[in-house]
Protein backbone atom coordinates (compact mmCIF):
# COMPACT_ATOMS: atom_id res chain seq x y z
CA UNK A 1 0.00 0.00 0.00
CA UNK A 2 1.50 3.05 -1.00
CA UNK A 3 1.72 6.11 1.36
CA UNK A 4 0.46 8.85 1.05
CA UNK A 5 2.49 12.45 1.27
CA UNK A 6 1.79 15.91 2.99
CA UNK A 7 3.56 19.08 2.04
CA UNK A 8 5.50 19.93 5.34
CA UNK A 9 7.41 22.92 3.65
CA UNK A 10 6.36 24.64 0.71
CA UNK A 11 8.87 27.22 -0.22
CA UNK A 12 11.22 24.11 -0.07
CA UNK A 13 8.12 21.97 -1.53
CA UNK A 14 9.13 19.06 1.07
CA UNK A 15 7.18 16.58 1.43
CA UNK A 16 6.27 14.34 4.46
CA UNK A 17 4.58 10.49 4.16
CA UNK A 18 1.19 11.15 6.12
CA UNK A 19 1.77 7.58 8.44
CA UNK A 20 5.42 7.67 10.33
CA UNK A 21 6.97 5.01 12.30
CA UNK A 22 7.18 6.18 15.71
CA UNK A 23 10.27 4.35 17.69
CA UNK A 24 9.17 6.05 21.14
CA UNK A 25 8.72 2.68 23.50
CA UNK A 26 9.22 2.93 27.57
CA UNK A 27 10.43 0.54 29.29
CA UNK A 28 13.22 1.27 26.44
CA UNK A 29 13.63 -1.67 23.77
CA UNK A 30 16.33 -2.77 23.22
CA UNK A 31 18.55 -1.73 20.01
CA UNK A 32 18.61 -4.47 18.14
CA UNK A 33 14.91 -4.74 18.84
CA UNK A 34 13.94 -1.38 17.37
CA UNK A 35 16.90 -1.83 14.54
CA UNK A 36 14.91 -5.18 13.32
CA UNK A 37 11.59 -3.14 13.67
CA UNK A 38 12.77 -0.23 11.39
CA UNK A 39 14.09 -3.09 8.93
CA UNK A 40 10.85 -4.68 8.59
CA UNK A 41 9.02 -1.74 8.64
CA UNK A 42 10.85 -0.27 5.48
CA UNK A 43 10.37 -3.49 3.80
CA UNK A 44 6.45 -3.38 4.31
CA UNK A 45 6.69 0.31 3.26
CA UNK A 46 7.05 2.82 5.69
CA UNK A 47 9.50 5.86 4.24
CA UNK A 48 8.68 8.12 7.76
CA UNK A 49 10.36 7.66 11.03
CA UNK A 50 10.13 9.85 14.40
CA UNK A 51 12.59 9.28 17.20
CA UNK A 52 14.12 11.68 19.65
CA UNK A 53 17.30 11.61 21.74
CA UNK A 54 14.89 10.89 24.62
CA UNK A 55 13.61 7.52 22.81
CA UNK A 56 17.65 6.38 22.62
CA UNK A 57 16.35 4.97 19.49
CA UNK A 58 18.60 7.52 17.16
CA UNK A 59 21.43 4.89 16.78
CA UNK A 60 19.09 2.23 15.86
CA UNK A 61 17.52 4.06 13.37
CA UNK A 62 20.69 5.09 11.88
CA UNK A 63 21.85 1.52 11.90
CA UNK A 64 18.92 0.42 10.30
CA UNK A 65 19.17 2.74 7.45
CA UNK A 66 22.51 2.01 7.32
CA UNK A 67 21.19 -1.36 6.66
CA UNK A 68 18.48 -1.27 4.63
CA UNK A 69 20.41 0.39 2.12
CA UNK A 70 23.54 -2.24 2.15
CA UNK A 71 19.85 -4.92 1.84
CA UNK A 72 18.85 -2.68 -1.52
CA UNK A 73 15.36 -2.06 0.50
CA UNK A 74 15.83 1.72 -0.36
CA UNK A 75 18.71 3.26 -2.62
CA UNK A 76 19.64 6.08 -0.57
CA UNK A 77 18.96 8.27 3.36
CA UNK A 78 17.38 10.64 0.35
CA UNK A 79 14.18 8.05 0.29
CA UNK A 80 13.30 8.46 3.63
CA UNK A 81 11.97 11.47 5.98
CA UNK A 82 13.21 11.50 9.45
CA UNK A 83 12.43 13.48 12.39
CA UNK A 84 13.79 14.26 15.71
CA UNK A 85 13.81 16.29 18.65
CA UNK A 86 15.59 18.79 20.91
CA UNK A 87 15.58 17.29 24.22
CA UNK A 88 14.71 19.84 27.15
CA UNK A 89 18.31 19.51 28.73
CA UNK A 90 19.30 20.88 25.26
CA UNK A 91 16.81 23.36 25.39
CA UNK A 92 19.07 26.61 25.41
CA UNK A 93 20.67 28.65 22.77
CA UNK A 94 24.21 27.71 22.91
CA UNK A 95 23.36 24.09 22.82
CA UNK A 96 20.87 23.52 19.79
CA UNK A 97 23.54 23.41 17.12
CA UNK A 98 25.85 20.95 19.04
CA UNK A 99 22.38 18.78 19.66
CA UNK A 100 21.53 18.49 16.04
CA UNK A 101 24.73 17.41 14.93
CA UNK A 102 25.17 14.73 17.41
CA UNK A 103 21.91 13.33 16.26
CA UNK A 104 21.87 10.15 13.92
CA UNK A 105 25.34 11.08 12.61
CA UNK A 106 23.23 11.51 9.71
CA UNK A 107 23.84 14.33 7.08
CA UNK A 108 20.77 15.80 7.65
CA UNK A 109 17.05 15.54 9.27
CA UNK A 110 14.37 16.45 7.32
CA UNK A 111 12.29 17.72 10.60
CA UNK A 112 14.00 18.84 13.90
CA UNK A 113 11.05 19.62 16.44
CA UNK A 114 11.77 21.44 20.11
CA UNK A 115 10.24 18.36 22.33
CA UNK A 116 8.38 20.02 25.15
CA UNK A 117 7.70 23.78 25.59
CA UNK A 118 9.98 23.87 28.51
CA UNK A 119 13.54 23.45 28.99
CA UNK A 120 15.77 21.47 31.66
CA UNK A 121 19.50 22.56 33.06
CA UNK A 122 21.93 21.37 30.95
CA UNK A 123 23.45 17.86 31.19
CA UNK A 124 23.24 14.66 30.24
CA UNK A 125 20.56 12.99 31.80
CA UNK A 126 17.06 11.34 31.41
CA UNK A 127 15.86 11.00 34.69
CA UNK A 128 15.20 14.73 36.12
CA UNK A 129 13.92 16.40 39.49
CA UNK A 130 11.53 19.02 39.82
CA UNK A 131 14.37 21.47 40.68
CA UNK A 132 15.69 21.00 36.74
CA UNK A 133 12.92 22.14 35.04
CA UNK A 134 13.51 25.67 33.71
CA UNK A 135 11.83 28.31 31.91
CA UNK A 136 12.58 28.16 27.74
CA UNK A 137 13.65 31.54 25.92
CA UNK A 138 11.52 30.53 23.11
CA UNK A 139 13.01 33.53 20.91
CA UNK A 140 16.73 32.85 21.66
CA UNK A 141 15.85 28.60 21.06
CA UNK A 142 14.22 29.35 18.13
CA UNK A 143 16.96 31.44 16.34
CA UNK A 144 19.08 28.97 17.09
CA UNK A 145 16.21 26.03 14.93
CA UNK A 146 16.13 28.53 12.29
CA UNK A 147 19.89 28.35 12.36
CA UNK A 148 19.97 25.03 11.82
CA UNK A 149 17.68 25.18 9.28
CA UNK A 150 19.63 27.77 7.78
CA UNK A 151 22.59 25.95 7.67
CA UNK A 152 21.25 22.75 5.98
CA UNK A 153 21.21 20.30 9.08
CA UNK A 154 17.36 20.34 8.97
CA UNK A 155 14.78 20.83 5.86
CA UNK A 156 12.51 21.93 7.95
CA UNK A 157 11.98 23.24 12.02
CA UNK A 158 9.22 22.41 14.10
CA UNK A 159 7.97 22.21 17.58
CA UNK A 160 5.80 19.04 19.73
CA UNK A 161 3.28 19.66 22.63
CA UNK A 162 2.84 23.52 22.21
CA UNK A 163 -0.43 24.37 22.60
CA UNK A 164 -2.08 27.36 20.93
CA UNK A 165 -1.22 29.90 23.21
CA UNK A 166 2.82 28.86 23.32
CA UNK A 167 2.36 28.80 19.22
CA UNK A 168 1.30 32.72 19.52
CA UNK A 169 3.97 33.67 21.25
CA UNK A 170 6.50 31.81 18.81
CA UNK A 171 4.72 33.50 16.01
CA UNK A 172 5.05 36.83 16.96
CA UNK A 173 8.77 36.48 16.84
CA UNK A 174 9.79 33.19 14.46
CA UNK A 175 11.53 34.63 11.23
CA UNK A 176 10.88 30.84 10.22
CA UNK A 177 7.01 29.94 11.20
CA UNK A 178 7.50 26.15 12.18
CA UNK A 179 6.13 24.02 9.77
CA UNK A 180 4.58 20.90 12.19
CA UNK A 181 3.10 20.90 15.80
CA UNK A 182 3.65 17.43 16.85
CA UNK A 183 0.73 16.76 19.26
CA UNK A 184 -1.25 13.59 21.53
CA UNK A 185 -4.36 13.19 18.96
CA UNK A 186 -6.89 10.53 18.75
CA UNK A 187 -10.36 9.56 19.20
CA UNK A 188 -10.62 10.14 22.97
CA UNK A 189 -8.45 13.43 22.54
CA UNK A 190 -9.43 15.34 19.38
CA UNK A 191 -7.74 18.44 19.67
CA UNK A 192 -10.21 20.25 17.77
CA UNK A 193 -9.71 23.89 19.18
CA UNK A 194 -5.54 23.29 18.07
CA UNK A 195 -6.08 21.77 14.83
CA UNK A 196 -8.35 24.92 13.85
CA UNK A 197 -5.47 26.86 15.04
CA UNK A 198 -2.86 25.07 13.33
CA UNK A 199 -4.87 25.43 10.05
CA UNK A 200 -5.40 29.13 10.13
CA UNK A 201 -1.72 29.34 10.79
CA UNK A 202 -0.17 26.95 8.12
CA UNK A 203 1.13 24.67 10.73
CA UNK A 204 1.15 21.01 10.15
CA UNK A 205 0.10 18.57 12.65
CA UNK A 206 1.26 15.60 13.26
CA UNK A 207 -0.75 13.06 16.11
CA UNK A 208 1.48 10.94 18.59
CA UNK A 209 -0.42 8.03 19.94
CA UNK A 210 -2.84 8.06 17.51
CA UNK A 211 -3.71 4.10 19.03
CA UNK A 212 -3.51 5.86 22.86
CA UNK A 213 -1.42 4.35 25.52
CA UNK A 214 -0.49 1.02 26.38
CA UNK A 215 -1.33 -0.62 29.15
CA UNK A 216 2.25 -1.45 30.51
CA UNK A 217 3.41 1.53 29.26
CA UNK A 218 4.06 4.97 31.20
CA UNK A 219 0.24 5.92 31.06
CA UNK A 220 -1.36 2.69 31.94
CA UNK A 221 -3.92 3.41 29.97
CA UNK A 222 -5.57 1.62 26.64
CA UNK A 223 -8.73 3.62 25.90
CA UNK A 224 -8.14 3.76 22.00
CA UNK A 225 -8.39 -0.01 21.95
CA UNK A 226 -10.77 -0.27 24.77
CA UNK A 227 -13.13 2.19 22.87
CA UNK A 228 -17.01 0.21 22.55
CA UNK A 229 -17.58 3.07 19.50
CA UNK A 230 -14.45 2.16 18.03
CA UNK A 231 -15.07 -1.51 18.06
CA UNK A 232 -18.49 -1.35 16.81
CA UNK A 233 -17.13 0.54 13.71
CA UNK A 234 -14.33 -1.30 13.50
CA UNK A 235 -17.10 -4.84 13.10
CA UNK A 236 -18.94 -3.54 11.10
CA UNK A 237 -16.23 -2.53 8.40
CA UNK A 238 -14.05 -5.87 9.23
CA UNK A 239 -11.41 -4.04 10.07
CA UNK A 240 -8.97 -3.42 13.30
CA UNK A 241 -9.26 -0.46 16.28
CA UNK A 242 -5.54 0.45 14.86
CA UNK A 243 -6.10 0.86 11.45
CA UNK A 244 4.30 -1.51 16.40
CA UNK A 245 7.11 -3.54 17.06
CA UNK A 246 4.93 -6.57 15.48
CA UNK A 247 5.19 -7.10 11.64
CA UNK A 248 1.26 -8.07 11.60
CA UNK A 249 0.32 -5.10 13.05
CA UNK A 250 2.27 -2.62 11.05
CA UNK A 251 1.00 -4.31 7.58
CA UNK A 252 -2.76 -3.09 8.89
CA UNK A 253 -1.76 0.10 10.44
CA UNK A 254 -0.74 1.45 6.84
CA UNK A 255 -3.72 -0.14 4.95
CA UNK A 256 -6.15 2.53 6.02
CA UNK A 257 -5.69 4.68 2.44
CA UNK A 258 -8.04 3.07 0.22
CA UNK A 259 -11.36 3.40 2.33
CA UNK A 260 -12.78 5.75 4.65
CA UNK A 261 -15.51 6.33 7.42
CA UNK A 262 -18.73 7.46 6.90
CA UNK A 263 -20.31 10.91 8.23
CA UNK A 264 -22.50 8.39 10.87
CA UNK A 265 -19.25 6.51 12.02
CA UNK A 266 -17.56 10.02 12.22
CA UNK A 267 -20.70 11.28 14.18
CA UNK A 268 -19.91 8.45 16.41
CA UNK A 269 -16.61 9.14 16.89
CA UNK A 270 -17.18 12.52 17.50
CA UNK A 271 -18.93 12.32 20.42
CA UNK A 272 -16.02 9.93 22.36
CA UNK A 273 -15.89 11.58 25.62
CA UNK A 274 -12.69 13.54 25.65
CA UNK A 275 -9.36 12.75 27.68
CA UNK A 276 -5.97 13.61 27.65
CA UNK A 277 -3.67 10.24 28.23
CA UNK A 278 -0.44 12.25 28.71
CA UNK A 279 -1.13 15.72 30.62
CA UNK A 280 2.90 15.48 31.56
CA UNK A 281 2.33 15.71 35.37
CA UNK A 282 6.49 15.12 36.12
CA UNK A 283 7.04 18.72 34.14
CA UNK A 284 4.71 20.37 36.75
CA UNK A 285 6.00 21.93 39.76
CA UNK A 286 5.49 24.78 42.24
CA UNK A 287 9.23 25.66 41.57
CA UNK A 288 9.50 25.31 37.81
CA UNK A 289 8.04 27.35 35.03
CA UNK A 290 4.29 25.65 34.68
CA UNK A 291 3.21 25.16 38.02
CA UNK A 292 -0.23 23.58 36.81
CA UNK A 293 -1.53 21.68 33.94
CA UNK A 294 -3.54 24.40 33.24
CA UNK A 295 -0.08 26.23 32.65
CA UNK A 296 1.03 23.73 30.49
CA UNK A 297 -1.60 23.53 28.48
CA UNK A 298 -3.38 26.44 28.57
CA UNK A 299 -6.08 24.35 28.87
CA UNK A 300 -9.34 23.92 31.28
CA UNK A 301 -7.95 21.45 33.95
CA UNK A 302 -11.44 19.64 33.89
CA UNK A 303 -10.93 19.77 29.78
CA UNK A 304 -7.44 17.43 30.47
CA UNK A 305 -7.98 14.97 33.40
CA UNK A 306 -9.66 14.58 36.98
CA UNK A 307 -6.42 16.22 38.70
CA UNK A 308 -7.50 19.18 40.67
CA UNK A 309 -4.38 20.44 42.23
CA UNK A 310 -1.62 22.22 41.27
CA UNK A 311 0.62 19.44 42.77
CA UNK A 312 -0.99 17.08 40.59
CA UNK A 313 -2.33 14.14 42.75
CA UNK A 314 -5.13 12.58 40.72
CA UNK A 315 -7.93 12.79 42.14
CA UNK A 316 -9.70 8.75 41.29
CA UNK A 317 -12.95 9.59 39.30
CA UNK A 318 -15.29 7.55 41.66
CA UNK A 319 -15.18 8.02 45.37
CA UNK A 320 -16.72 6.24 48.57
CA UNK A 321 -19.58 8.42 50.36
CA UNK A 322 -19.80 8.16 53.69
CA UNK A 323 -22.91 10.60 54.07
CA UNK A 324 -26.25 9.13 55.36
CA UNK A 325 -29.32 10.20 56.83
CA UNK A 326 -30.23 9.36 59.63
CA UNK A 327 -26.59 8.85 60.77
CA UNK A 328 -25.70 5.09 61.07
CA UNK A 329 -23.75 4.09 63.98
CA UNK A 330 -19.96 4.97 63.76
CA UNK A 331 -18.74 1.44 64.35
CA UNK A 332 -20.56 0.35 61.02
CA UNK A 333 -18.71 3.09 59.01
CA UNK A 334 -15.87 2.56 60.08
CA UNK A 335 -15.97 -1.36 58.98
CA UNK A 336 -17.65 -0.34 55.60
CA UNK A 337 -14.76 2.24 54.66
CA UNK A 338 -12.30 -0.83 55.33
CA UNK A 339 -13.70 -2.52 53.48
CA UNK A 340 -13.95 0.04 50.70
CA UNK A 341 -10.49 0.63 50.63
CA UNK A 342 -10.19 -2.95 50.15
CA UNK A 343 -12.01 -3.25 47.33
CA UNK A 344 -10.16 -0.56 46.10
CA UNK A 345 -11.88 2.89 46.47
CA UNK A 346 -10.83 6.13 47.65
CA UNK A 347 -12.83 7.38 50.80
CA UNK A 348 -14.78 11.05 50.14
CA UNK A 349 -16.20 12.63 52.84
CA UNK A 350 -18.56 15.26 52.66
CA UNK A 351 -19.44 16.30 55.84
CA UNK A 352 -22.21 19.43 56.80
CA UNK A 353 -21.22 21.31 59.78
CA UNK A 354 -24.44 23.56 60.87
CA UNK A 355 -25.27 25.07 63.90
CA UNK A 356 -26.91 28.37 63.25
CA UNK A 357 -27.86 29.31 59.96
CA UNK A 358 -26.80 32.41 58.58
CA UNK A 359 -25.88 34.40 55.14
CA UNK A 360 -22.67 33.24 54.19
CA UNK A 361 -19.94 36.15 54.38
CA UNK A 362 -18.59 34.29 51.27
CA UNK A 363 -15.49 36.82 50.77
CA UNK A 364 -13.84 36.64 54.70
CA UNK A 365 -15.13 32.60 54.41
CA UNK A 366 -13.14 32.57 50.90
CA UNK A 367 -10.28 34.28 52.35
CA UNK A 368 -9.71 31.94 55.11
CA UNK A 369 -9.78 29.12 53.12
CA UNK A 370 -7.04 30.41 50.98
CA UNK A 371 -5.20 30.94 54.17
CA UNK A 372 -5.45 26.86 54.81
CA UNK A 373 -3.95 26.54 51.28
CA UNK A 374 -0.96 28.76 51.63
CA UNK A 375 -0.29 26.92 54.94
CA UNK A 376 -0.35 23.84 53.02
CA UNK A 377 -2.86 22.23 55.02
CA UNK A 378 -4.78 21.08 52.20
CA UNK A 379 -3.23 20.68 48.92
CA UNK A 380 -6.56 22.27 47.10
CA UNK A 381 -9.58 24.25 47.91
CA UNK A 382 -13.36 24.41 46.23
CA UNK A 383 -16.81 24.26 47.12
CA UNK A 384 -20.06 22.73 46.92
CA UNK A 385 -23.47 23.21 46.34
CA UNK A 386 -22.75 26.52 44.57
CA UNK A 387 -24.33 27.79 41.30
CA UNK A 388 -23.51 29.62 38.67
CA UNK A 389 -24.32 32.97 40.26
CA UNK A 390 -22.59 31.75 43.58
CA UNK A 391 -19.30 31.07 41.86
CA UNK A 392 -19.15 33.98 40.16
CA UNK A 393 -19.30 36.67 42.60
CA UNK A 394 -16.65 34.32 44.15
CA UNK A 395 -14.47 34.22 41.16
CA UNK A 396 -14.98 38.37 41.39
CA UNK A 397 -12.92 37.84 44.26
CA UNK A 398 -10.67 35.04 44.81
CA UNK A 399 -7.18 35.17 44.91
CA UNK A 400 -6.88 31.51 44.76
CA UNK A 401 -9.72 30.04 42.28
CA UNK A 402 -11.74 27.04 43.74
CA UNK A 403 -10.43 23.38 42.25
CA UNK A 404 -13.96 21.75 42.51
CA UNK A 405 -17.18 22.55 43.01
CA UNK A 406 -19.08 19.36 44.31
CA UNK A 407 -23.02 19.16 43.49
CA UNK A 408 -26.09 16.71 42.99
CA UNK A 409 -25.59 15.25 39.57
CA UNK A 410 -27.28 12.40 38.35
CA UNK A 411 -28.93 11.38 34.64
CA UNK A 412 -32.22 12.90 36.25
CA UNK A 413 -30.27 16.10 37.51
CA UNK A 414 -27.67 16.32 34.83
CA UNK A 415 -26.79 20.12 35.59
CA UNK A 416 -25.97 21.04 31.85
CA UNK A 417 -25.82 24.69 32.46
CA UNK A 418 -23.73 24.51 35.22
CA UNK A 419 -21.35 21.91 33.67
CA UNK A 420 -20.74 24.33 30.78
CA UNK A 421 -19.58 27.25 33.11
CA UNK A 422 -17.64 25.28 35.64
CA UNK A 423 -16.22 23.75 32.08
CA UNK A 424 -15.46 27.65 31.01
CA UNK A 425 -14.14 28.55 34.43
CA UNK A 426 -11.85 25.96 34.80
CA UNK A 427 -13.60 24.47 37.80
CA UNK A 428 -14.30 20.28 37.89
CA UNK A 429 -16.86 18.74 39.19
CA UNK A 430 -17.34 15.79 41.47
CA UNK A 431 -21.36 14.79 41.15
CA UNK A 432 -22.66 13.60 44.25
CA UNK A 433 -26.00 11.73 44.28
CA UNK A 434 -25.21 10.12 40.91
CA UNK A 435 -27.50 7.05 41.94
CA UNK A 436 -30.03 9.59 43.71
CA UNK A 437 -30.99 10.06 47.55
CA UNK A 438 -32.23 6.56 48.15
CA UNK A 439 -31.86 5.77 52.09
CA UNK A 440 -31.96 9.34 53.22
CA UNK A 441 -34.58 11.24 55.11
CA UNK A 442 -35.27 13.49 52.13
CA UNK A 443 -34.76 11.09 48.77
CA UNK A 444 -36.34 8.59 46.59
CA UNK A 445 -35.09 5.84 44.48
CA UNK A 446 -36.10 7.98 41.27
CA UNK A 447 -32.36 6.92 39.51
CA UNK A 448 -32.47 3.25 40.65
CA UNK A 449 -36.18 2.72 39.24
CA UNK A 450 -36.00 5.11 35.75
CA UNK A 451 -37.71 3.21 32.83
CA UNK A 452 -34.84 4.70 30.56
CA UNK A 453 -31.58 3.18 32.47
CA UNK A 454 -33.28 -0.17 33.26
CA UNK A 455 -34.21 -0.44 29.87
CA UNK A 456 -30.40 0.33 28.85
CA UNK A 457 -29.08 -1.91 31.63
CA UNK A 458 -30.82 -4.92 30.65
CA UNK A 459 -29.65 -4.52 26.98
CA UNK A 460 -26.11 -3.85 27.79
CA UNK A 461 -26.10 -7.02 30.54
CA UNK A 462 -25.25 -4.47 33.18
CA UNK A 463 -27.10 -3.03 36.38
CA UNK A 464 -29.02 0.23 36.39
CA UNK A 465 -26.88 2.12 38.83
CA UNK A 466 -23.56 1.19 36.75
CA UNK A 467 -25.64 2.68 34.04
CA UNK A 468 -26.17 5.81 35.95
CA UNK A 469 -22.75 6.22 37.17
CA UNK A 470 -21.05 5.62 33.83
CA UNK A 471 -23.53 8.25 32.44
CA UNK A 472 -22.35 10.90 34.87
CA UNK A 473 -18.04 9.45 34.29
CA UNK A 474 -18.95 10.08 30.50
CA UNK A 475 -19.84 14.06 31.14
CA UNK A 476 -16.39 14.39 32.42
CA UNK A 477 -16.64 14.80 35.98
CA UNK A 478 -15.53 12.54 39.20
CA UNK A 479 -18.29 11.17 41.34
CA UNK A 480 -18.89 9.79 44.86
CA UNK A 481 -21.48 6.76 45.45
CA UNK A 482 -21.99 5.86 48.51
CA UNK A 483 -22.96 1.90 49.22
CA UNK A 484 -22.57 -0.12 52.26
CA UNK A 485 -23.30 -3.35 50.27
CA UNK A 486 -20.05 -5.01 49.16
CA UNK A 487 -20.74 -6.15 46.24
CA UNK A 488 -22.51 -2.91 44.75
CA UNK A 489 -19.12 -1.41 45.86
CA UNK A 490 -17.20 -3.53 43.52
CA UNK A 491 -19.65 -2.99 40.59
CA UNK A 492 -19.98 0.82 41.47
CA UNK A 493 -16.13 0.60 40.14
CA UNK A 494 -16.63 -1.75 37.29
CA UNK A 495 -17.94 0.91 34.86
CA UNK A 496 -14.42 1.95 32.83
CA UNK A 497 -13.83 -1.20 30.30
CA UNK A 498 -16.82 -0.20 28.54
CA UNK A 499 -18.91 2.71 27.02
CA UNK A 500 -22.76 3.92 26.45
CA UNK A 501 -23.61 4.65 22.68
CA UNK A 502 -24.72 7.65 21.17
CA UNK A 503 -28.42 6.88 20.56
CA UNK A 504 -28.36 5.28 24.83
CA UNK A 505 -26.84 8.77 25.71
CA UNK A 506 -29.54 10.63 23.75
CA UNK A 507 -31.79 9.04 25.53
CA UNK A 508 -30.84 9.79 28.83
CA UNK A 509 -30.49 13.31 27.57
CA UNK A 510 -33.82 13.26 27.27
CA UNK A 511 -35.31 11.73 30.58
CA UNK A 512 -36.99 14.63 32.36
CA UNK A 513 -35.00 16.51 35.25
CA UNK A 514 -36.08 16.66 38.85
CA UNK A 515 -33.67 17.75 41.55
CA UNK A 516 -33.70 15.13 44.62
CA UNK A 517 -31.55 17.10 47.61
CA UNK A 518 -33.49 20.05 48.71
CA UNK A 519 -31.87 21.62 52.08
CA UNK A 520 -35.01 22.65 53.25
CA UNK A 521 -36.07 19.44 53.74
CA UNK A 522 -32.88 18.48 56.19
CA UNK A 523 -32.31 22.14 57.73
CA UNK A 524 -36.25 22.85 57.75
CA UNK A 525 -38.41 25.35 55.70
CA UNK A 526 -36.39 28.98 56.35
CA UNK A 527 -36.54 31.79 54.35
CA UNK A 528 -32.66 31.89 53.43
CA UNK A 529 -32.57 27.72 52.72
CA UNK A 530 -35.56 27.98 50.91
CA UNK A 531 -33.75 30.91 48.97
CA UNK A 532 -30.62 28.66 48.20
CA UNK A 533 -32.73 25.40 47.25
CA UNK A 534 -34.72 27.73 44.95
CA UNK A 535 -31.32 29.00 42.94
CA UNK A 536 -30.32 25.22 42.67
Amino acid sequence: MENKSVIVNSSNNISMPVIGFGTATFPFARSETTKEAIVEAIKLGYRHFDTAAVYQTEQPLGDAISEAISLGLIKSRAQLFVTSKLWCTQSHHHLVLPAITKTLKLEYLDLYLIHWPIAMKPGEYLDFKKEDLVGMDFKCVWESMEECQNLGLTKSIGVSNFSSKKLQTLLATAKIPPALNQVEMNPVWQQKKLRKFCQENGILITAYSPLGGNKEGTWRTNRVMDSDVLKQIANSKGKTIAQSFNKERMKQNIDILDWSLSSEELEMIDQIPQQKGNPAISFISNQGPFKSVEDLWDELRSSISSSCNNEIKAMPLVGMGTSSYPPTNMEKAKSTIVEAIKVGKDVKSLPVERELIEALDIKSVWEGMEECKRLGLTRDIGVSNFTCQMLHHLLSIAKIHPALNQVEMSPIWQQKKLREFCNEKGIHITAYSPLGAFGTQWGDNSVIECDVLQEIANSKGKTTAQIALRWVYEQGVSLVAKSYNKERMRTNLDIFDWSLTHEESHKIAQIPQRKTVTFASILGPHDLVLDIDQQL
